[in-house]
């Protein structure tokens, strides 16, 4: 793969992936007009086991190299306690994401979402990744903040 398309590629998924988690908060807001939340959420997981368990079998099925992203490498001995964290985190999301949209454009959810995962990225990379905090990243942090205070009208 060319070094313009890997670049490509990397650029392209975030913003894919901003589109999906929109468009994800705004259906299981409509779902919250039929079904309660715990009731989406649950539905959401069930729809994610299915999904993960195809892909499961595929991956059983065409067993690729070792050297390949889908290789298959679990070991159930190296279980760490952490590996619970990020369904969690998909459950908090998932029902943050429904509640807050029902109360509030979902401009203002994914600002001030985007806000929370940039200050999150900027203290990890200066804290865990060792990069320290360029002042272009700080900047950039804060302008989000401030369009953040614009779209909710906290401030204004």
């Amino acid at each position: 793969m060319s070094k313009l398309l890997s670049q490509l590629i990397l650029f392209v998924l975030p913003i894919s992936m901003g589109i999906t988690a929109v468009i994800q908060g705004t259906f299981n807001r409509l779902i919250l007009n039929t079904w309660d939340i715990i009731t989406m959420a649950f539905f959401n997981a069930l729809i994610i086991l299915v999904i993960s368990g195809m892909l499961l079998l595929l991956q059983h099925i065409i067993q690729p190299n070792d050297q390949s992203f889908l290789a298959i490498r679990f070991n159930i001995r190296n279980f760490q306690w952490w590996f619970i964290i990020p369904p969690l985190t998909i459950v908090f999301i998932t029902i943050g994401m429904a509640f807050t949209i029902t109360k509030v454009s979902a401009t203002t959810v994914f600002v001030l979402s985007i806000l929370g995962q940039l200050c999150a990225s900027l203290v990890w990379d200066g804290l865990i990744r060792g990069d320290g905090f360029p002042i272009m990243r700080v900047v950039g942090v804060l302008m989000v903040f401030a369009g953040g205070i614009m779209v909710s009208k906290v401030w204004c």
